[in-house]
């Protein structure tokens, strides 16, 4: 039987979640919407099963938007992922957000599907937007994605809080 539980992160989890980010995003930053941000160093929240860390989302709030930076679930299927949304939703409410969004790439089919069955809605797509990134700023994103589909652009779903 699953255990699990979620809270804030702490200041004692930051070289944790910097160790987590290099291993699973080649790197202590993420490019999105042509910004580094470096995830350690944001808000977030760290699910467990039992006493082992299970998923990790970072976000950064902005005049009332949240947006979702990374998240990760260690272990698919157990509803790691949809606790952490429906945290951060819960976390939106209480503090009046208008929306909470994200960037995501074309070639992340699980994630365009995951976001949509939780109520986000597409936006918007910036054409291009990854290759430029991989062009003059962070080569070590890989050509191909999930599928051996070309990443290419990057796309905006959000969420309306009401």
């Amino acid at each position: 039987m699953s255990r699990l539980s979620i809270r804030k992160v702490a200041d004692k989890d930051r070289e944790w979640i910097k160790n987590f980010i290099v291993e699973s995003w080649g790197a202590d930053f993420i490019f999105d919407a042509g910004k580094k941000k470096f995830p350690h160093k944001l808000e977030g929240f760290i699910v467990f099963d039992g006493s082992d860390k299970a998923g990790l989302l970072t976000y950064e709030i902005t005049e009332n938007t949240c947006e979702i930076v990374t998240i990760d679930s260690l272990i698919q299927q157990k509803g790691i992922g949809t606790l952490m949304i429906d945290t951060l939703k819960k976390e939106g409410q209480k503090n009046h957000w208008k929306r909470i969004w994200l960037i995501t790439t074309n070639d992340n089919l699980n994630a365009l599907k995951f976001y949509q069955k939780r109520g986000f809605g597409l936006v918007k797509i910036n054409r291009d937007a990854v290759t430029r990134t991989r062009d003059t700023i962070k080569p070590e994103i890989p050509l191909l994605g999930e599928h051996n589909i070309p990443i290419r652009d990057e796309i905006e779903l959000d969420y309306k809080i009401s």
